[in-house]
Order: structure tokens, then C-alpha cells, then sequence
């Protein structure tokens, strides 16, 4: 579904993402890990179009997207979070779900749509509230939401639950585990090792740019190389 073949990105004489390559499979949760500052935000950006590789492909479905325009790789497919939430803080609940479709399609469909993706959240309560007035784990549910509103075949993810309540978390998990099941493909950015233990049943493990280990979870969870980068840095 989702490939990258030979990411490289350095900033300056940073070396932010060097010569990553993997594979998201049709309808997987991989989980993305690594100490702060290894590279994994960076990787997001390339895949999405936000930042330009120096060199390598990121291809969807088998074709190349890398080089697309942001805008252009959402409409073949690719959704994605930030580790800090970019709503429309003066527009409503509801209205922060429609700006995600074009104008033309903003009618009755578009709108029920919106409303059940917060009901399945537990937030439709607050659908006509600004956006600004929620909670920073409500804020969170809320750009989950309007990542969904397009039907993206996969969904990229930065750190969803950093901050948020235990209770919100599970809610977060359980969405994504259903949309999971109907056909959506996720590339999770975690620290929280107990959500990649329930939704991830592969891993990547990055630091300092470079891709140290992948495979099974529980494997790579206890991987010498990756405990030595979490153990080894702040």
C-alpha cells in the first residue's frame, strides 16, 4: 500500500532521516517508535509532501507520490495528525469536520457523515462548539475525525495520544482499531509502548535518522539495539 525506498533528509549539517526504507501493507497498523529527535516526525513529512527528500521514493499503491504537492497526495489517498493539533479554533466542531471535503460535497451526505465519525468518538455532543473550547484530548479525537472524513486508504499518525487522558486514549484505540477493520492502513507514531503493544503488530524502530530494527513487536520491543537507544538518551 505505502512504501519508502531510500528516504534521505538532512537539514543543514543535521542528518534527520538516512537512507529509510519500509513497508506499510494493505489494511496494517505499523507502529513507528524511537527516542525524541531519531527522525520519525520527519519521515511523516516526507511521506505527506511537507518536506522535500533529498533523495529516495515514497510510493502509494505503486506509484510514486513523493514530489507531489501536500494537497495532491491527500486526494490519492494518505490522511495524517500532527503531534500538535491544527484546527480551525473560531469554527465549530462540525465545521472543522467539513472543511475536509470540497465545497461542492459540504451538503446532507457530507454532514451525517461528520456526525456519526463524533458520535463514534463520543464527542457529537459538542459538535456546534468551537473548536477552541475543547479539551486538548478532545482536540485530539477531533482532528482524528477530520483525517477520516475523506476515506483515506491510509492514515498517518504523530504521536495521537501524547497528552491525552487514559480514558480518551482507549476511545482513540478503538476507533482507529474499527477503521482499521474496514479497510484503513495506519502508520502510528508512538512513545507510549502500551498502545503499540495493543495496535501494532509490527514495528519500526528508528534513532538517529537511521532505521535500527523492524519486525513482530514483542520481538522488537525487547531488541538490545532498541532498548540501548531509549535507555541511552533523554
Amino acid at each position: 500500500m505505502l512504501e519508502g525506498l531510500s528516504l534521505h533528509k538532512q537539514f543543514g549539517g543535521a542528518l534527520a532521516v538516512n537512507d529509510v526504507s519500509f513497508t506499510l501493507e494493505d489494511g496494517a497498523i505499523l507502529g513507528l517508535i524511537g527516542p525524541n529527535g531519531s527522525g520519525k516526525s520527519t519521515l511523516l513529512k516526507l511521506i505527506m509532501g511537507i518536506e522535500k527528500a533529498d533523495s529516495g521514493t515514497v510510493k502509494l499503491d505503486g506509484k510514486r507520490i513523493s514530489g507531489m504537492k501536500s494537497y495532491q497526495i491527500a486526494e490519492r489517498g494518505v490522511g495524517c495528525t500532527f503531534q500538535l493539533t491544527r484546527l480551525f479554533g473560531g469554527l465549530s466542531v462540525l465545521q472543522n469536520l467539513l472543511v475536509a471535503v470540497a465545497s461542492a460535497q459540504r451538503g446532507d451526505a457530507a454532514k451525517a457523515k461528520a456526525i456519526d465519525l463524533l458520535a463514534t468518538l463520543g464527542i457529537d455532543r459538542l459538535r456546534n462548539v468551537t473548536a477552541s473550547s475543547l479539551s486538548y484530548g478532545q482536540r485530539k479525537l477531533l482532528e482524528l475525525a477530520r483525517a477520516m472524513m475523506r476515506n483515506p486508504k491510509v492514515i498517518l499518525l504523530d504521536e495521537p495520544t501524547a497528552g491525552v487522558n487514559p480514558i480518551l486514549i482507549e476511545t482513540m484505540l478503538q476507533f482507529i482499531k474499527s477503521m482499521n477493520r474496514s479497510g484503513a492502513s495506519f502508520l502510528l507514531v508512538e512513545h507510549n509502548m502500551q498502545v503499540i503493544s495493543k495496535v501494532c503488530p509490527r514495528v519500526l524502530v528508528m534513532d538517529h535518522g537511521e532505521l535500527i530494527a523492524q519486525g513482530e513487536a514483542n520481538t522488537v520491543l525487547s531488541d538490545s539495539k532498541v532498548i540501548e537507544a531509549y535507555l541511552g538518551r533523554a
